[in-house]
């Protein structure tokens, strides 16, 4: 038994690594919605759904998309260039590292669009604050939502009343929102909801409080049975690489193959800050994360849903140009990122950056895309969701879609 107060609510959201609900101004706005929707279970699931994956740690975007015909990168990583006899053809003067087995096939097969240099203008170099602006979809000092936490709150953004599942231990802010119910797990068979009593200090709290928790331990009580119920619809079609990054694509294709009641998944694969030794570690990633998205295609397209799947893959920055003294690459500004799915348009996208020293920004590649118009298009082209009232602004469309 958990107790909770009020003060403990509004500093740590209430609900934990199980299950969250974004906590500002939350007497106001969340008792008076008080989900009006009580049978999460009810949709019959034909809506699009997009898959977000963060390559955590900020991806070596030269090593991942190597510029094989550029004599600038085999003179500044005179150690960690891949070689471009090994790399996977991609045309344009790029290739795939081999590792990227997986993604070559998504290639071959036109379910993989990549788009280069992407990053944001006044780039931070910060973990936290650059994964903060990406989550967030703005630049604010302190924001409180995410870009599809704010997304599913529109109308028409979300018909349910889950705002997101985050493959997680806690809720990332990508998914914060004002008034939508969120579920966070990691181990299916551990989630429960959770059980807690008000404390002293809560005595004085309004009718209201009181009420709303009610509401929540409702929630939390439909969303746990919920998962379950639809996790025992959802089967895999094949095996899946016994890493973590395949087993938690294998729990986001059984959720949607049992039809979840959301829209939007969040998970990350982590180890990507490679600033040391970092060939082993990178060729590794690489090829989990290779044959993780592989299978996950080759799931859905088999149990019939790869049509209203879309991922996206992201990482908050790419590395430095150069390597450096530790046989490894330290934080840069702009990378590629991935477009999966039957409706996007194989191929590359945006500008392909420049390693001629004269074009780089202190040493990095400079963006050419600003990942607000993938924002952008993702939102109004995907999901349906105008994205100007979400990024506050339109960005130009990359035509990454179909």
């Amino acid at each position: 038994m958990h107790r909770c107060s009020r003060r403990r609510l509004l500093k740590q959201g209430l609900l934990g690594a199980s299950l969250s609900v974004a906590y500002p101004a939350f007497l106001g706005r969340l008792v008076e919605r008080a989900w009006a929707s009580e049978d999460p279970s009810g949709s019959n699931g034909d809506f699009p759904i997009l898959v977000v994956l963060q390559l955590d740690g900020g991806n070596d975007g030269l090593n991942t998309i190597v510029p094989v015909e550029d004599d600038e990168y085999r003179r500044v990583r005179p150690t960690l260039g891949v070689d471009a006899k090994s790399t996977l053809a991609l045309g344009g003067g790029f290739g795939l590292h081999p590792n990227l087995r997986g993604l070559a096939s998504l290639w071959e097969r036109d379910r993989l669009a990549i788009v280069q240099a992407v990053g944001y203008p006044n780039p931070n170099r910060s973990h936290f604050r650059s994964t903060e602006i990406w989550h967030s979809g703005h630049f604010d000092p302190l924001p409180d939502t995410g870009w599809l936490g704010r997304a599913l709150e529109q109308p028409g953004g979300s018909d349910h009343p889950t705002s997101g599942i985050a493959i997680a231990d806690s809720r990332p802010l990508i998914l914060d929102n004002h008034s939508l119910l969120g579920v966070t797990l990691r181990d299916p068979a551990a989630f429960r909801q959770p059980t807690w009593s008000l404390d002293p200090e809560s005595a004085g709290d309004s009718e209201k409080l009181q009420e709303f928790l009610r509401r929540v331990e409702s929630r939390a009580r439909i969303s746990a049975e919920t998962v379950q119920e639809v996790l025992g619809r959802g089967r895999n079609s094949l095996p899946y690489p016994q890493t973590q990054l395949g087993n938690e694509l294998s729990l986001v294709a059984r959720f949607i193959a049992g039809r979840a009641p959301t829209r939007v998944y969040y998970l990350t694969q982590t180890g990507y800050d490679t600033h040391a030794r970092q060939q082993t570690k990178h060729e590794e990633l690489l090829q989990e994360l290779g044959d993780g998205l592989a299978a996950f295609v080759d799931d859905l397209e088999r149990n019939g849903d790869l049509d209203r799947v879309v991922l996206f893959a992201f990482s908050e920055f790419g590395r430095r140009v150069a390597e450096n003294g530790s046989l490894g690459t330290d934080h840069g500004v702009a990378g590629p990122c991935f477009v999966v799915g039957s409706r996007v348009r194989s191929g590359l996208h945006g500008t392909a950056p420049s390693l001629a020293p004269e074009t780089l920004l202190a040493g990095d590649v400079a963006p050419t895309t600003d990942f607000r118009s993938l924002y952008g298009e993702l939102l109004d082209r995907w999901l349906g969701v105008p994205s100007r009232d979400v990024l506050g602004s339109a960005f130009p469309s990359l035509g990454v879609l179909a």
